[in-house]
Order: C-alpha cells, then sequence, then structure tokens
C-alpha cells in the first residue's frame, strides 16, 4: 500500500518535473495514478521499485522529432538535480532525497490529424538511453583519486608524456595523470554532463594549461580522428588511453576507434586498455543497470599486434585489480608499444 507520505511526495515530484519542462520546452506532464508501473527497460535498464505513472504531452507532431525533444528534457532534468533513467518510450524520474518514491512518464503526442499517440516501439534508441543514463552518473557520482590502472601505467619506465583519455567520464584518470606532471594530457567524452563537470573542475584547480576536455562521440569517425590529431604535442610519441571503455561500446564502435587509432598512431605511441573480460559476465555488478559488452581478452591482445601494430609490453587478466564496493571484476589489462 502507498503511503501518504509516498503519495505528496510524488505529487510534488511531478509538480517539479512540471514546471522544469513547461518552463525549458512547453510541454505538460501530467501524474496519472499510483499503481506499479512497467518497468523502465531497455538496453538493460530494470526497475521493479513501486512508483507512479504519468504522462509527457508533447506538441510536436511526429515521433522522430519527439524523440529529439525527450533526449534533451532527460537532461534538462538532469541539470536540475533530479534522478533520471530513460527507457524506449518513456523517462522515470526520481530524486536523491527519497529515490523510493518515482514517477514514470510516458510519451504521448498527436499528430496532424489530431490522433494521440502513445509510441510503443523504441522512441529512444539503445545510445540515447546510454547517454542519458551516463550524464545521471557522472552527475551525482565523483572519484577522489585515480584509478588502480592509472597507477599502473603511470609506474612503466619510458612512457610518453602525452595522454589522450579516451572515454575519460568526469576525469578521474586524467586529472591523476595532469597531477604526476605530464606535459600534456585530454580527456575525450560523449557525455556533455562528464565533460562540464571534468572542465569545471580543472578551472579550480588551476591546471588548464596541460589538461583539456572536449566531447567527442568516438561513434563518429571524423570526429575522433580530429580529437586524436588535437591530443598530440607536436611531434612527441602519445599514449591511447582505454580504461574501463571498451566494454561500454558496441563492437562496431570498438572496430571504428581502433581503426582511429592505428590511423593516427606514430612509432614510439602506446596503448593502454582495460576493460571486463567475458569471464566477469556473470559477476556481481554494483551498477547493474547499463549496456555492458564482454570479450575474450587475450584476443584483443592479438588484435593489437597482428592488426594494429602495438606491441603488447604488458598483459594481465585476472581478478583483484579494481575491487569496488562487493564487487571484484574480472579484467584484462593490456600495455602496448606501436611498432
Amino acid at each position: 500500500m502507498t503511503t501518504r507520505s509516498a503519495q505528496a511526495d510524488a505529487l510534488e515530484l511531478c509538480a517539479r518535473v512540471r514546471a522544469i519542462v513547461a518552463d525549458s520546452w512547453g510541454y505538460d506532464a501530467v501524474l496519472a495514478d499510483g499503481t506499479v508501473p512497467e518497468p523502465v527497460t531497455g538496453n538493460g535498464l530494470a526497475d521493479d521499485a513501486p512508483g507512479f505513472t504519468g504522462a509527457l504531452v508533447s506538441r510536436r507532431r511526429d515521433a522522430a522529432t519527439f524523440a529529439t525533444d525527450l533526449r534533451q528534457i532527460a537532461f534538462v532534468l538532469v541539470d536540475a538535480g533530479l534522478v533520471v533513467r530513460a527507457g524506449p518510450t518513456s523517462l522515470r524520474v526520481s530524486t536523491s532525497v527519497r529515490p523510493d518514491v518515482s514517477a514514470t512518464f510516458s510519451a504521448l503526442f498527436v499528430d496532424a490529424a489530431g490522433t494521440l499517440h502513445a509510441p510503443t516501439t523504441d522512441l529512444l534508441s539503445p545510445a540515447v538511453v546510454e547517454e542519458v543514463y551516463w550524464a545521471h552518473f557522472y552527475a551525482h557520482n565523483t572519484y577522489a583519486s585515480g584509478s588502480t590502472f592509472q597507477s599502473l601505467v603511470r609506474s612503466l619506465p619510458d612512457l610518453p608524456e602525452v595522454i589522450v583519455d579516451v572515454g575519460c567520464g568526469d576525469g578521474r584518470d586524467t586529472y591523476a595523470f595532469a597531477a604526476a606532471g605530464r606535459r600534456k594530457v585530454t580527456g575525450i567524452d560523449r557525455s556533455h554532463v562528464a565533460i562540464r563537470e571534468a572542465r569545471r573542475r580543472a578551472e579550480l584547480w588551476g591546471r588548464s594549461g596541460a589538461l583539456s576536455f572536449q566531447v567527442c562521440d568516438v561513434g563518429e569517425p571524423v570526429r575522433v580522428r580530429a580529437a586524436l590529431r588535437d591530443a598530440r604535442d607536436a611531434s612527441r610519441p602519445m599514449v591511447f588511453y582505454l580504461r574501463f571503455f571498451l566494454h561500454s561500446v558496441t563492437q562496431d564502435v570498438q572496430d571504428a576507434l581502433m581503426n582511429a587509432i592505428a590511423d593516427c598512431a606514430r612509432p614510439g605511441d602506446h596503448l593502454a586498455a582495460e576493460f571486463r573480460t567475458d569471464k566477469d559476465a556473470a559477476n556481481h555488478k554494483v551498477h547493474g543497470n547499463h549496456y555492458r559488452r564482454f570479450q575474450n581478452g587475450p584476443a584483443f591482445g592479438r588484435l593489437l599486434r597482428d592488426v594494429h601494430r602495438f606491441v603488447p609490453l604488458l598483459e594481465q587478466e585476472g581478478t583483484g585489480f579494481s575491487p569496488y564496493g562487493d564487487e571484484d571484476p574480472h579484467l584484462y589489462r593490456v600495455v602496448a608499444r606501436r611498432t
């Protein structure tokens, strides 16, 4: 049974969402009832907790245009400090103060003929669902120190002084490399929220000279090649650093990224990567509600050597590398040098 306190909090949440959406887009968000909604699913996202159902009523006349707006609405709600999860046709919203009370707003629009539509197929693509997830994650999570993999890479002898951190997130390891005195460190990530937070911290830290960040979707080959070229410092060798990134992208995106790195790489450049392996697929995850792709570690090392001309200098596989809470992921680590 839903308590009166939960009902009051749900009404307050709906009023907050309604005001934000109306001010930003002129749309209306209405609360329909306090029943248990269908789980918000899509790309691995699922949440069966009780909540309230509602509707986000668009002024658009077609699904494609509404989908573009819905993506931006999700980001506006994240920027407002709300907890946001996207599904194929809805946004599930709650607060960090009362996470047990949520409202799932399904997307509705009226076409030019006056017919009401409630899309049942993917209005938001799996890629957008992931993008919203990471926007929320980086808006609500920060790390005070670099990762264990960053410490390992930094300790290696003859490591280049120029680093490009691909999929840097909020800049956890990017900052750590810069703090260690590396000559030039660049972080790139698709999430504009992560890059915004990273830039804000860089300004407060006073490291804007050696440290920089830019928004870049590695699924766009032209942009990623330009970003990699910009990250280089004249003719100096550099490190392509990819921690906990390759398991977060699809195989075709990984292939495009690796081809871009291979095209931009020069002799003496290094590549350092750490990712979850296929042996980690069934293991417990602290953050379980997002996409992961598990692959064979040694096979990736062979690909580096045989296709992309990076000779592995260090390869490790197993657990105990990066425990987090009650999770101990099975990881593959490689550091390789371009011949």
